[in-house]
């Protein structure tokens, strides 16, 4: 996380678990192209009752249960299982603008067992997506990732085009909170993309305001500020609008105009965080309001106003602990722990500090630990603690180290992007260079069926000049030949390790390059503990430790096998199954000259180990058409080996 307000993703959950509805008379097209419950549910009298219940639920839930209650008991309501899927939707929404956040979450375990006992796919799917945001409420991203893994391949095999975009946002939102930032924006952009095709769906306003956020954490303050208009654009043009969704807006507004320190600020922060107040009390949304809690506490500290900061930090963990919401648990102790700090009340500050920290240690948010580290380093040196203060300090700036890292990161692969650019602009000016000199030819083949006797005397003078011409294209051409190969070099080669980078990889599969009758496996190696590599001896260190892994890796593979840095500290081996030596002894020799190798760095010599999780093997024929589907079983081993012990290779017994 880069700043307190960005607990605001994980209000962004709890809008997870609306309809989605868009005007039925809009969008047609698009609905036709694939899987929709919205079109389905509009295609009948009753559907349309149902949509129409689901529009009033936020602003009047009382009567909208009531009337809910009433519909469930006709006989009308079990002919269609899309009916009962609609009921419970509409329930979860009801309840949350009820206050009723726990009962929200069960109306969605019911969605799931109906779905179970129906055996119908695609509502399981739209469960398991739902459920996940709960578990990402409460730091759960194993079981989020799970569940999300499990509704993906339906999503994706039905065309519901609107769960696969959902599902995008939420993996973006997972990966903003472990600062994978590149992750998270393309994930972003891709749910972006979808949505774009349903102009009237309310999701839109949600997603581009996620994406403000992430321009924000990258302290790209113009692109955040036009994302979030946009959102608020988008959101005044839904037909179904929603007063927690535009209070997650005004949120957004504050926390940019905040951290980007523009003009008239503190005036700008106050008018949105009111208008987001006033927003989320009449939503009745207790995930909005806590959230809302949290902003004002910062805010009103940052102005100077302490008691009302300490007013509004108590309001918040009081919401916290009762909808056991961690997040904003953690940043509310650390918002009520630094009023204390400033008032010298160094025991209490102490005692809510360290159970900040412990949040965020349990919840692994960067820049929610990086806050507390600050906050503690200047508690130790109010208490002439400068051992303590020191180690916070020390702390404080590896986070920020690695921090920048994230961001450079972001920009490498956006300098990748531009010399893929780069390089099919320069090819297409070669092939108009080619098509030009092809004009030339036969416009005088023309001229010598034309002129006769006279083509000898023009055909004397041309030769002249299509000679001259000739060198100059050919010099030309070299030139753009060569710097094309340049570009290509650059982009398909990780610029730190200098292996296969994934567009390499992608680009090698998908264009059916593997012929041979060999079969292959696919095999994910990812670092046990490298965080801690990095947290210990820096980022600088972390780059050695790759690079020297990435040579080991290189040595101990076949002619007919290839490595690619997949991302951070993961990489994948694509491996043959040749004669005489076995993939699996290929691998365990891998495992085994990594875990007896010492790894000079400047910082001293470093033992790693590795996880390891390899597919079953699969024919080269078939392997450029299902690879993803491959790697997604050899990253299930891989989890499963990280998870049993670690320095281990599990094979996955799917194919």
């Amino acid at each position: 996380m880069k700043t307190p307000s960005t607990i605001i993703f994980f209000v962004s959950i709890c809008f997870y678990s609306l309809f989605s509805f868009a005007d039925p008379k809009t969008n047609n097209k698009a609905l036709e192209k694939g899987f929709s419950p919205i079109a389905q549910l509009n295609q009948t009298k009753f559907g349309r009752r149902l949509f129409k219940l689901y529009q009033k639920a936020e602003k009047s839930p009382d009567e909208v249960y009531s009337s809910l209650i009433n519909i469930s008991k006709t006989e009308y309501f079990y002919e269609n299982p899309i009916y009962q899927f609609a009921y419970y939707r509409i329930l979860h929404k009801l309840e949350l603008a009820r206050s009723q956040p726990l009962a929200s979450e069960f109306a969605i375990k019911k969605l799931f067992n109906f779905a179970q006992a129906k055996g119908t796919s695609w509502i399981k799917a739209e469960a398991n997506t739902l459920l996940s945001t709960f578990h990402v409420k409460k730091g759960e991203f194993d079981q989020a990732f799970y569940l999300l893994e499990q509704a993906q391949p339906i999503a994706n095999e039905i065309q519901h085009f609107r769960l696969q975009a959902r599902i995008h946002n939420l993996y973006a939102i997972i990966y903003s909170q472990q600062s994978k930032l590149l992750q998270a924006r393309k994930s972003y952009f891709s749910a972006l993309e979808i949505f774009n095709n349903y102009p009237k769906d309310p999701y839109l306003s949600k997603v581009t305001s996620n994406i403000s956020i992430i321009f924000a954490q990258l302290e790209q303050w113009d692109k955040a500020l036009i994302y979030n208009q946009k959102a608020i654009k988008h959101y005044h043009e839904s037909p179904i609008n929603s007063l927690a969704q535009i209070a997650k807006l005004h949120i957004n507004s504050a926390f940019i105009h905040r951290k980007g320190n523009m003009s008239d600020s503190l005036e700008n922060q106050r008018k949105h965080l009111a208008k987001a107040q006033d927003y989320a009390e009449k939503s009745g949304n207790l995930y909005v309001q806590t959230n809302v809690l949290s902003n004002l506490s910062d805010h009103w500290f940052k102005s100077g106003k302490n008691k009302l900061a300490l007013n509004y930090a108590d309001q918040c963990i009081k919401n916290a602990k009762a909808i056991k919401f961690k997040f904003s648990l953690a940043y509310c102790h650390l918002f009520k722990g630094q009023v204390k700090v400033q008032q010298q009340q160094n025991n209490q500050a102490q005692s809510l500090l360290l159970t900040s920290l412990n949040y965020f240690t349990e919840l692994e948010m960067a820049e929610g630990l990086r806050l507390v580290y600050q906050q503690l380093e200047k508690l130790y040196i109010q208490q002439e603690d400068y051992k303590n203060a020191h180690l916070y300090n020390e702390l404080y700036f590896n986070s920020k180290l690695n921090n920048l890292f994230s961001k450079r990161q972001v920009q490498l692969n956006a300098l990748e992007e531009e010399h893929a650019a780069q390089a099919q602009q320069q090819e297409i000016a070669l092939l108009n260079t080619k098509n030009a000199l092809q004009a030339s030819k036969l416009e005088q083949q023309s001229l010598r069926e034309s002129l006769g006797i006279l083509f000898i005397i023009v055909c004397a003078i041309l030769i002249y000049f299509l000679v001259r011409r000739y060198w100059i294209l050919k010099k030309h051409t070299g030139s753009l030949e060569t710097s094309n190969h340049i570009l290509y070099e650059q982009s398909h080669h990780d610029a730190l390790t200098g292996l296969y980078n994934r567009r390499y990889f992608e680009e090698h599969m998908n264009s059916s390059q593997l012929k041979d009758h060999n079969n292959y496996v696919l095999a994910i190696i990812d670092i046990d503990f490298f965080k801690k590599v990095n947290d210990t001896y820096g980022h600088d260190v972390g780059d050695e430790v790759l690079c020297k892994l990435a040579k080991i890796l290189n040595d101990n593979i076949r002619e007919n096998d290839f490595v690619t840095r997949w991302g951070g500290e993961e990489f994948v081996v694509t491996l043959a199954q040749t004669p005489p030596v076995d993939i699996k002894t290929v691998l365990e020799r891998i495992k085994h000259t990594v875990q007896n190798t010492q790894i000079q760095t400047s910082s001293g010599a470093l033992s790693i180990t590795l996880s390891i999780g390899a597919s079953g093997d699969i024919k080269a024929q078939s392997l450029s058409s299902t690879w993803s589907e491959v790697l997604e079983f050899a990253d299930q081993a891989l989890y499963k080996a990280k998870n049993t012990g670690r320095n281990k290779i599990v094979y996955t017994d799917k194919m």
